[in-house]
């Protein structure tokens, strides 16, 4: 856990009880690739979490069409 340290692990785990998300994968990148990923959690089903997990978008669309529109 090199670019993603303890500071951001522990500010991840207090977004996910704070926001009572069942968890999170979070990305540090370089250019266009992935250089580290972190894993905590688990999905809607209780599964954990994979580096290569799906999100649905849900309402992120209609945020996404009202800027569009403007």
């Amino acid at each position: 856990m090199n670019l993603l340290g303890v500071e951001v692990l522990k500010t991840v785990q207090g977004a996910l009880g704070a926001f009572e998300m069942p968890g999170m994968v979070v990305a540090a990148t370089r250019g266009d690739e992935a250089a580290e990923t972190l894993v905590v959690g688990v999905d809607d089903a209780g599964l954990p979490l994979a580096r290569d997990s799906l999100f649905p978008v849900a309402s992120v669309t209609k945020l996404a069409t009202a800027l569009a529109v403007l």
